[in-house]
C-alpha cells in the first residue's frame, strides 16, 4: 500500500516544477512476531483512484485498503511488512499513532461502490475524484433574522414555503451517512433559527458522522446554546465583518450584532469549540482589513478567513472589486499573514494565495462537484453554494448517488485540456464562480 497525506491546494498547479510525496517516518520498533492492529477507526472513501482515509485527527490518502485490512490484530509485525510498500506505509501509520500492538482497537469501515456509477466513468479522461461526496453542504434554511447587505443568497425574515420538512431534512442526512459521507456543513440562511435544528444535528451525530461544521451569524448563542454545539459540532464558522459595532452592524442590518458576536467566540472557546472567523471584504468594511486579525486574536479565535464580496444575490447590488482592486486587498492580506501568521491561522478565498503553493497536494483547484456537493433548503442541488441549480434534481426525489454520479456531475470531471501540463489529472481547475 502507498500512503500520502490527502490535501487539497485550491489554486492550481501550473507553476510547480514538480510534486513530492511527503513521506512521515518513525522506527519500526515492533518484534517481528508481534501481532498488530488498527490504534483508531478508519473510514475509507473510495476515490476514482485509491482511497482517502479519515481518521480522528489525520486525513490519508492511499492508493489501496490491503494492508488496512490485514491490521486486525491476526497478522504479526514480520508478515506485515513483507513487502517493501508496506513496510514504508506501516512507517507512516505508526508516525500518525494509527497502529496499536496486540489486538486491534479500531475498526475499518470501507464503502463499496455499485459498479453502475463506477462503469460512467469507463469511457473518457477524467479527473481524480472521490466516488461519494467529501462534504455536502446542507442549507436547511434560507431564513435569516439578519439583513446583510451582500447575502449572496438573498436569505428572508421569513421561511420559504417550499423549504423541506424535518423528516424531508432528516431523510436526507440519512441518504449522506447511508453512503459514507464523512463531513455535513450546516448552512443557511441562518441554520440556528430552525426549529429542529440540534435535532439534525444530534441524529448526524449519533448516526456516525465523521465531521460537523456550521455557519452562523451567532446571534442565536448563548451558554446553553454554546454547550449544546459543543455536544455535536467540531467547528463553528461566525460571520464578523467589521472591526467595530458600527461597521458590522451596519452591514448585517442588526444593533448589536458584533457585540453578540463576540460573546459567542468566548462562550465556543470556553467550551472547547473551534470557532472561526468569516469576513466578507467590501467597500463598506475594507478599510477594516488590516484590523481583524487583532480582533480576532484578541476574541480568541481560532481562524480568520478573508472572502471577497460573491456579485451574486443581495450582493450583485453591491459595486464589484476591480482586478486591480483585488491584487492590492490581497497584499495587505499577504502582509498581514506575515506579521501575525505565527499567531493565527488566516486563510482567504477570491484573493491571491497568502501560503507558498503546496508541491506535494493530492488535488489542485475547486473542489465543487469533485468532492463537494450543495443542497438547498427546497432539495434542489448544485456542485457547489453558490453555482446554479442544476435542473431536475432533488435530494429528496433521488439517491445521493445518482445525484453525485448524473450526467451533469461527470461532465464537470472531465479533465481539462491546458496544453503542456502534467497535472491535468489532479487538477480541477479554477472556481467555477469566479472564472465565469
Amino acid at each position: 500500500m502507498q500512503l500520502s497525506i490527502f490535501s487539497r491546494d485550491s489554486r492550481l498547479p501550473c507553476k510547480v516544477s514538480k510534486i513530492v510525496t511527503n513521506i512521515k517516518r518513525r522506527k519500526l520498533n515492533f518484534d517481528l512476531g508481534e501481532r498488530l492492529g488498527l490504534a483508531k477507526d478508519v473510514l475509507a472513501i473510495p476515490f476514482s483512484r485509491g482511497f482517502v482515509l479519515c481518521c480522528k485527527d489525520i486525513i490519508l490518502f492511499a492508493d489501496n485498503t490491503d494492508l488496512l485490512h490485514r491490521l486486525n490484530g491476526t497478522f504479526t509485525f514480520s508478515e506485515l511488512i513483507a513487502r517493501r510498500e508496506d513496510e514504508r506505509a506501516l512507517e507512516q501509520l505508526i508516525y500518525y499513532n494509527l497502529i496499536s500492538s496486540g489486538f486491534s482497537k479500531g475498526k475499518l469501515k470501507e464503502f463499496k461502490i455499485d459498479p453502475r456509477y463506477s462503469g460512467k466513468y469507463q469511457n473518457g479522461d477524467f479527473v481524480i475524484f472521490s466516488m461519494v461526496p467529501l462534504a455536502v453542504e446542507l442549507n436547511i434554511t434560507n431564513k435569516c433574522n439578519f439583513n446583510c447587505i451582500h447575502c449572496s443568497k438573498n436569505s428572508q425574515p421569513v421561511r420559504s414555503s417550499n423549504e423541506l420538512s424535518t423528516s424531508e431534512t432528516l431523510c436526507i442526512i440519512d441518504k449522506c451517512l447511508q453512503v459514507g459521507v464523512p463531513e455535513l456543513r450546516f448552512m443557511g440562511g441562518e441554520p440556528l433559527i430552525h426549529p429542529d435544528f440540534l435535532g439534525f444535528a444530534k441524529h448526524a451525530r449519533e448516526n456516525g458522522v465523521f465531521q460537523l461544521k456550521l455557519s452562523t451569524n451567532a446571534w442565536l448563542i448563548d451558554d446553553q446554546k454554546a454547550k449544546e454545539l459543543a455536544k455535536y459540532f467540531d467547528s463553528v464558522q461566525i460571520s464578523v465583518h467589521g472591526a467595530s459595532p458600527v461597521v458590522h452592524d451596519a452591514i448585517v442590518g442588526r444593533s448589536g450584532a458584533w457585540e453578540q458576536a463576540k460573546r459567542a467566540v468566548a462562550l465556543l472557546s470556553e467550551n472547547g469549540v473551534k470557532a472561526n472567523i468569516g469576513f466578507s471584504v467590501m467597500r463598506e468594511n475594507v478599510g477594516d482589513v488590516s484590523k481583524m486579525p487583532e480582533l480576532a486574536l484578541g476574541w480568541n479565535a481560532d481562524s480568520l478567513g478573508y472572502l471577497c464580496l460573491i456579485p451574486q444575490g443581495r450582493g450583485m447590488e453591491l459595486e464589484s472589486w476591480e482586478e486591480s482592486q483585488i491584487l492590492r486587498i490581497g497584499k495587505t492580506i499577504q502582509d498581514l499573514k506575515l506579521e501575525f501568521g505565527s499567531q493565527l491561522n488566516l486563510d482567504v478565498a477570491g484573493f491571491p494565495p497568502i501560503y507558498p503553493i503546496k508541491e506535494n497536494a493530492t488535488i489542485y483547484g475547486c473542489e465543487a462537484g469533485k468532492t463537494l456537493l450543495a443542497i438547498n433548503p427546497d432539495g434542489s442541488v448544485k456542485l457547489c453554494g453558490i453555482l446554479e441549480n442544476i435542473p431536475r434534481l432533488n435530494a429528496v426525489e433521488s439517491q445521493l448517488l445518482e445525484i453525485w454520479h448524473s450526467p451533469y456531475f461527470v461532465e464537470s470531471r472531465r479533465r481539462s485540456q491546458c496544453a503542456d501540463c502534467n497535472y491535468t489529472s489532479i487538477c480541477w481547475g479554477p472556481c467555477k464562480f469566479l472564472s465565469k
